[in-house]
């Protein structure tokens, strides 16, 4: 008997390389659909879905395949998925450019792409500052029993931690409410 490649090949040779072939195909569809479960839950990044696929012990030819196959799709777009993010995390959990950079970078996601994407979310200062303002409100509460210039260190604490630069924190309405009480309290 001959196989595809023109050699002489053993009935048995034959029937393990079909079983072969056949097991490469089906672990590639296990893996599809396992990428199909992962973005029917949420949008990944391609990095993103090839780390799942690879705990979940998918080996690497197969792992490129199913990157393929779901790019060919446009199921995983790095650009649209941080478009994606950037919007979730802005209208859900403000946070500054420097901290959305940060994740995105964690994710996988080209600089290039970062930039652009960022650059169009914060296209005007005022996004940033409107951001910073939202998240310092929520923690005026919080910060209203402390000494004022304690609460303006925590304040200012909490927005670097969340991406946003001096120049943004200092023109929050809160840090300047703070500001003003910590020099009443001077005098």
């Amino acid at each position: 008997m001959k196989s595809a490649r023109g050699r002489r090949v053993q009935p048995e040779a034959a029937q393990a390389e079909l079983f072969s072939a056949e097991s490469a195909r089906r672990n590639f569809l296990a893996a599809l659909a396992k990428a199909y479960r992962l973005l029917g839950i949420r949008a990944r990044s391609e990095k993103e879905l090839r780390d799942a696929l690879a705990r979940s012990g998918y080996n690497h030819e197969v792992i490129a395949q199913v990157i393929v196959e779901c790019k060919e799709k446009r199921f995983v777009n790095d650009a649209d998925f941080a478009r994606q993010f950037v919007q979730n995390r802005l209208r859900h959990r403000p946070m500054g450019r420097m901290r959305l950079q940060i994740e995105l970078r964690q994710k996988g996601v080209a600089a290039e792409t970062i930039s652009a994407i960022l650059d169009e979310a914060f296209e005007n200062s005022e996004t940033t500052l409107q951001l910073a303002d939202q998240l310092a409100e929520k923690l005026r509460k919080r910060l209203s029993s402390l000494p004022a210039q304690k609460a303006r260190q925590r304040l200012a604490d909490h927005l670097r931690r969340r991406g946003f630069d001096w120049e943004v924190i200092q023109h929050t309405r809160t840090w300047r409410e703070l500001q003003t009480l910590s020099n009443d309290s001077e005098e």
